[in-house]
C-alpha cells in the first residue's frame, strides 16, 4: 500500500479514484464558522458514505480538527469524495493508503 496524502481541498471535490483505507482527515477552520464534512466512497456526492455526516465545531483559539482511523478500518473502494459546507473559510486534508 502507498500512504498518500490530499492537502488544502477548500471546496467539494474528488480527493481520489480506486480503492484504499481512508486513514485520517485533518480540517483547519478560519475560526469562526462551523464546518459540515460529507465523505463518500464514491467519485461524486452520492451514497455510499464513507463516515457519518460530521459538523466540526471552531473558534478562536482552536481552529484545527484532526480525524483519525486505525489502520484498514475504513475501507474504501470507489475513491473518497469530501462534501464540504461552510459559510466561512475551511481547508481539509486528506490522509489514506491507495491500494
Amino acid at each position: 500500500m502507498n500512504n498518500l496524502k490530499v492537502l488544502g481541498k477548500t471546496e467539494s471535490a474528488l480527493v481520489v479514484t480506486g480503492g484504499g483505507f481512508l486513514r485520517g482527515l485533518v480540517v483547519h477552520t478560519d475560526g469562526t464558522n462551523a464546518v459540515t464534512l460529507d465523505v463518500y466512497d464514491n467519485t461524486s456526492a452520492a451514497v455510499p458514505k464513507l463516515i457519518s455526516t460530521m459538523t466540526i465545531p471552531t473558534s478562536a483559539t482552536n481552529r484545527t480538527t484532526t480525524i483519525s482511523f486505525d489502520e484498514r478500518v475504513c475501507g474504501f473502494s470507489n475513491g473518497i469524495y469530501l462534501a464540504i459546507t461552510c459559510t466561512g473559510t475551511v481547508t481539509v486534508d486528506t490522509y489514506f493508503d491507495k491500494i
